[in-house]
């Protein structure tokens, strides 16, 4: 009967024994320093387990160490525990002198793992100095916690946008333009215009494109309708807004004569701005064409001209045939921009 007894415990302990390896638990941590402060070891404590490598004791800006540890057997209770403690060397905030330790932990006990963190805010700056972690499991063989030490800094603030520079405008200035009709002739576009000298790559200026009030057109021989003007807008430009129908002085109505240019639309398509007068205007009339407003923006630096398109530039209807017109050099600018 004896002997029997003690066969049963010599199993148990074999037992017991193999179960504790299974059981037994490894850490194997990483601290990173991401503050351009020296970091001094100022704690570094293991309640429970065994440490077999312990972290740097000076801890340079903007680099890491590492700590290993392991804990006892089932036994001997199963745990491993590490407390550190890093202390900047070099005052960050004028209202924490001399500088306080972050503390940092590591805790496994038969299974269950936990991590701690620290935090120090500082009242004068905003600046928070922080430990924190990551990766604190791993129940079964080795653990591999990060701890990570920063110095948090408020964004600055927002650099305020600058008001936009006051453009500089050149007022009504005219602008003539040769066109080849076909059967129609050579003929001369008079035109006014008001734009910017000059602005800013992106911002926004608005021109305005007419008829030259003091260069009136006529309808000579024929009554015409359905006239066009067609204007080239320049590569690299942004349409923002319109264009929409804006008359000055004149534009837009008979001097003398019968008739009428309304309705009057437009539209840009293509970078190419289309002012259409629809209305009909007697034989001999005397008008001025109307004109419209297009605001824009320059996408690079450089010069921004429009031009009357190139083909057609104008066209109309008289009687029942279609009259259209290019340009023909030298093609002038109706506006001139310098985006810088």
């Amino acid at each position: 009967w004896e002997l029997r007894t003690i066969v049963v415990v010599v199993v148990v302990v074999v037992v017991l024994g193999e179960y504790s390896c299974v059981l037994g638990h490894d850490v194997d941590g990483v601290i990173e320093n991401k503050t351009p402060l020296n970091l001094h070891l100022t704690q570094s404590s293991s309640n429970h387990g065994k440490m077999t490598q312990l972290p740097a004791v000076l801890l340079a800006p903007f680099s890491f160490t590492t700590f290993r540890g392991t804990s006892g057997t089932v036994i001997a209770g199963n745990q491993l525990s590490y407390t550190f403690g890093y202390t900047p060397e070099e005052v960050w905030c004028e209202t924490i002198q001399p500088p306080l330790q972050l503390t940092g932990e590591f805790k496994y006990v038969a299974g269950a793992n936990t991590c701690d963190s620290d935090f120090q805010p500082c009242a004068a700056s905003n600046d928070n100095l922080t430990l924190t972690y990551s990766s604190c499991s791993g129940l079964v063989g080795t653990s591999s916690p990060t701890f990570v030490i920063e110095l948090q800094q408020p964004p600055p603030p927002p650099v305020p946008t600058p008001p936009p520079t006051p453009l500089s405008y050149a007022q009504d200035v005219p602008v003539s333009q040769s066109i080849n009709c076909g059967i129609g002739g050579t003929q001369t576009t008079f035109l006014a215009s008001t734009y910017p000298l000059s602005a800013a790559v992106g911002q926004s200026f608005t021109v305005q494109i007419g008829g030259d009030n003091n260069n009136p057109a006529s309808a000579d021989g024929s009554a015409i309708k359905n006239q066009q003007w067609l204007f080239q807008l320049p590569f690299g430009t942004n349409v923002v807004s319109g264009p929409v129908v804006h008359n000055v002085g004149n534009q837009g109505q008979i001097l003398s004569g019968g008739g009428t240019l309304d309705p009057v639309t437009v539209s840009v398509d293509d970078n190419v701005v289309t002012m259409t007068a629809a209305g009909k205007c007697s034989d001999g009339s005397v008008f001025v064409p109307p004109g419209f407003n297009i605001t824009l923006s320059g996408s690079t630096a450089g010069e921004y001209n429009i031009t009357m398109n190139g083909d057609p530039a104008y066209s109309t209807k008289a009687g029942i045939i279609t009259i259209s017109c290019k340009t023909k050099t030298p093609v002038n600018s109706v506006t001139s921009t310098e985006c810088f």
